[in-house]
């Protein structure tokens, strides 16, 4: 399976629409290339900036969102929670009986009060017919100026319940008063 198309390939699937607009010309390549790139940063500032970005064509709706985490403690351990595999496997290493056990560090998201945020991509308002076939992942780069962002203090939209996969985006934007 593809983990996806460069950017230059949509340059040739339709030739006949990438056009400067002062010489009605084609855009070469590398015209095209830089104009995207520029294009998928200002998206993702605006999206980083607590912004609600809507896609062009009915494409949908993308923002960050948060959630509180639910935590179970049941007899087979924390229930709900990430595994913070880095202090985990320094806490093995430090001491012997601890893996022999298998004890795992949790995180809490004690800096968020609980909450974890992530990038949603809402397809509810969208228009096309196969929409459950495609899911949005952010770019490594983007969930670590996301996760800073989060450590510095800065708050996204919180949902609760189980409208969380679900974001009906103008009832969002009427709420939050934008």
């Amino acid at each position: 399976m593809s983990k996806g198309k460069p950017l230059e390939t949509f340059y040739t699937a339709h030739p006949g629409y990438y056009t400067k607009s002062e010489y009605k010309g084609k855009l070469t390549r590398s015209e095209y290339v830089h104009f995207m790139n520029d294009f998928a940063e200002h998206l993702n500032e605006c999206i980083l900036n607590g912004d609600t970005v809507y896609l062009p064509g009915k494409l949908g709706v993308i923002q960050i969102s948060g959630k509180k985490k639910t935590v179970k403690v049941t007899d087979d351990g924390i229930k709900g929670l990430s595994i913070n595999w880095g202090q985990t496997n320094t806490l093995w290493k430090a001491c012997e009986p601890c893996k022999e056990k298998k004890q795992l560090v949790y995180n809490f998201n004690e800096h968020s009060q609980g909450i974890a945020y992530r990038f949603t991509w809402s397809r509810k308002s969208s228009r096309f017919p196969t929409k459950h076939l495609y899911n949005f992942i952010a770019c490594r780069k983007s969930k670590r100026t996301l996760s800073k962002l989060i450590n510095e203090g800065k708050e996204y939209l919180i949902i609760e319940g189980r409208a969380y996969l679900s974001i009906r985006p103008k009832q969002q934007l009427k709420k939050r008063k934008i």
